[in-house]
């Protein structure tokens, strides 16, 4: 749906500006555009987090953030290698 023209200007209706301030093409925006995830369970004793993407989950602790999670994103050497051995590929930070 991202590549058809209705997809397109959808998209463009949430487009932000690029490095430059210029407005982005409508071509390039179905590959600029991706999606995060993170969710947490907490139960009486542990606190699960999951996330996807470039998302981070945070806790507070005595006013101190605590990371919960880590950013799933492809520049990341760990994460490269986890998509690479999964048959997947990076391209310009993409994956």
């Amino acid at each position: 749906m991202l590549l058809t023209d209705a997809g397109k200007k959808e998209l463009s209706r949430y487009a932000t500006k690029g490095p430059g301030g210029q407005a982005t093409k409508l071509d390039d925006l179905p590959y600029q555009a991706g999606c995060t995830a993170c969710c947490g369970l907490i139960t009486k004793t542990e606190i699960y987090v999951a996330n996807s993407g470039d998302t981070r989950a945070v806790l507070g602790v005595k006013g101190k953030a605590k990371d919960m999670s880590h950013d799933h994103k492809p520049d990341n050497p760990a994460e490269k290698r986890r998509v690479e051995r999964a048959g997947g590929f990076v391209d310009e930070g993409r994956v």
